[in-house]
């Protein structure tokens, strides 16, 4: 079984198509600018059928996104996974989007951005 960064590094190579599926909730937008992402306009997976874009998304068992990813005509078009402390806080964020310009984000105890690592491929 691949893990969601293989899925994404070929996906972005153009190796895989993503459906409804592969997630547990699916939205059509969010809205601000922080992370995580806040997901809005929640869509079922049979109306997603008629869309050629949307976001999928996955949560753990406490309800926190763990992986957000823009899907259009089924390619990941924007990847974000995020990790989370034992209290919820936001620790680390891997963006990466289709130019395949990938960022870990780390973050400290009161939400700011403390540091950034480009990912290689």
């Amino acid at each position: 079984m691949s893990n969601a960064s293989d899925d994404v590094d070929n996906n972005m190579a153009g190796n895989v198509k993503h459906s409804a599926n592969h997630y547990d909730r699916c939205f059509l937008s969010y809205s601000g600018a922080g992370l995580p992402l806040n997901m809005v306009s929640e869509v079922s997976a049979v109306e997603v059928q008629n869309r050629n874009t949307f976001f999928g998304a996955n949560y753990d068992e406490s309800g926190r996104l763990m992986r957000v990813h823009k899907l259009v005509y089924g390619s990941i078009e924007l990847s974000h996974e995020y990790v989370y402390d034992c209290e919820g806080k936001l620790l680390q964020a891997d963006v990466c989007n289709v130019d395949d310009e990938s960022r870990r984000l780390f973050f400290d105890a009161t939400g700011n951005i403390s540091g950034i690592e480009e990912l290689e491929d």
